[in-house]
């Protein structure tokens, strides 16, 4: 039985439509296999910045300073200078030949204690040349190391300061370090006491000793005492009450020009000033002399002390 026109038609239109479904459908799938599922696509902006931005700043990295020194035709010295984060090096070396080697922590400072134009020195009771290096650790603590070049080099001496660096003097040829150190008893107050004394070291052929005859300083002896006794005794008259403490039997300024003359190197003047000023009639005379001296024995600068007045005190 023959199909009418019509319904051909329909079928034809039903066929096409079906083969075109199924081509939609077939493109669909690969366009969905093209793009990997994960894929995040990134702004491309260059000044596109992260939620959170590290905001810690990056430091320069500094550079450490080498320094080489040729102390003569066989010894050389290199000094590596330390940073904030990298440790610092010492090195002498004898014809190539490495005889000391030291290495110090991050921000330590080491430099060279030598005459304008030279690099070595002389020091007294030796016919050698020496190398005087100054370390400073920290804020306050310097370390002096004293090395001896001879066939090779030598650590010959380590001394140490705590309170401020010392100097490199030269007399007739030969080096000494030496430095004017302040003494502040504070056990004075706002009326504090602060004798000052030169100490000087020198060089006896196996470490640095004080050099009394030449810390001895003249011209405390022979200044104007006359107007610091009368204003002691001024200062004795303004103050009748009874001390209950020995430190408040005298005006600090008794205190201060006898220590001042004992660190002077002159005991016998600081004893006879002492007693010119103190008033006959008053009391606690022995007591406060007493309690100067076992205050100055408390300081750190008292062996100078003794060594200036030839360990007589």
């Amino acid at each position: 039985m023959m199909k009418r026109p019509s319904e051909q038609r329909i079928m034809l239109a039903m066929h096409l439509l079906l083969v075109a479904i199924v081509a939609y459908y077939a493109f669909d799938k690969r366009a969905e296999k093209s793009v990997p599922p994960t894929q995040v696509n990134l702004p491309s902006d260059k000044n596109f910045q992260p939620l959170i931005p590290d905001s810690t700043p990056t430091a320069p990295e500094q550079k450490q300073v080498v320094e080489k020194i040729k102390l003569d035709t066989h010894h050389l010295l290199t000094m590596l200078q330390a940073t904030d984060t990298k440790p610092g090096s010492v090195k002498f070396s004898t014809d190539g030949s490495t005889d000391y080697n030291l290495t110090f922590p991050p921000r330590d400072e080491i430099r060279l204690l030598a005459p304008e134009g030279r690099y070595t020195v002389r020091l007294s009771n030796s016919s050698a040349p020496f190398v005087i290096l100054e370390l400073k650790e920290g804020e306050k603590r310097i370390e002096y190391l004293t090395f001896k070049l001879t066939k090779h080099v030598k650590l010959a001496n380590s001394m140490w300061s705590d309170s401020q660096p010392l100097s490199l003097e030269c007399k007739n040829g030969t080096a000494r370090l030496a430095a004017v150190e302040e003494d502040l008893y504070e056990d004075w107050g706002a009326r504090g006491v602060c004798p000052h004394i030169k100490v000087v070291w020198d060089w006896n052929g196996q470490t640095f000793v004080y050099n009394g005859k030449e810390m001895k300083d003249p011209s405390q002896s022979h200044k104007n005492l006359n107007g610091l006794k009368l204003a002691i005794n001024e200062g004795f008259q303004k103050d009748q009450r009874n001390a209950n403490e020995p430190i408040d039997l005298a005006p600090p300024e008794l205190a201060e020009e006898t220590l001042n003359l004992l660190y002077a190197g002159d005991a016998v003047a600081a004893r006879r000033f002492y007693d010119s000023c103190w008033p006959k009639h008053r009391q606690g005379k022995r007591t406060y002399w007493s309690f100067v001296m076992t205050e100055a024995r408390k300081s750190k600068l008292w062996p100078a002390v003794r060594a200036v007045n030839d360990y007589k005190t």
